[in-house]
């Protein structure tokens, strides 16, 4: 293996970076994603719009499509009725509309892809900086 093929390679935190804005709030809850933002921010990889880029498209990675999907849901409330001798009676209703939840799933599905985008690209500019760079600049 020459020394462009160690170049072109992601180090372990890059890719953490990647991922914990992706996928980071839900695997640990919000922590998980500024862990992501602060590695961002800290490495020397990216430049300063990238890291804007990953900051601010879509705060929370992945973790606010699932905390829209789940508000998404319709509720149901049911309510019972009896006493002694009498027969229980349940009567519910259900909350949510059809219209809200398909607005709920675009609306999940469009920060979807525009979460694995932004990732996408930050893991291309990490690539092209490797490309880039001499052997030399990777020696610690």
């Amino acid at each position: 293996m020459g020394n462009a093929d160690v170049s072109r390679r992601l180090t372990a935190t890059e890719v953490a970076t990647v991922w914990l804005l992706l996928v980071g709030g839900i695997v640990l809850p919000i922590v998980g994603w500024v862990i992501g933002v602060v590695l961002l921010w800290r490495s020397d990889v990216w430049t300063r719009n990238d890291k804007l880029i990953g900051t601010l498209v879509l705060p929370g990675g992945w973790m606010l499509p699932a905390f829209i999907t789940g508000m998404g849901q319709p509720s149901r409330t049911c309510a019972g009725h009896g006493g002694p001798g009498i027969p229980t009676v349940a009567t519910c209703h259900s909350g949510g509309t059809t219209g809200g939840i398909a607005l709920a799933i675009g609306l999940v599905a469009a920060l979807a892809v525009t979460q694995v985008v932004s990732s996408l690209r930050l893991w291309q500019q990490a690539r092209r900086h490797h490309l880039h760079s001499s052997p030399l600049d990777n020696r610690a």
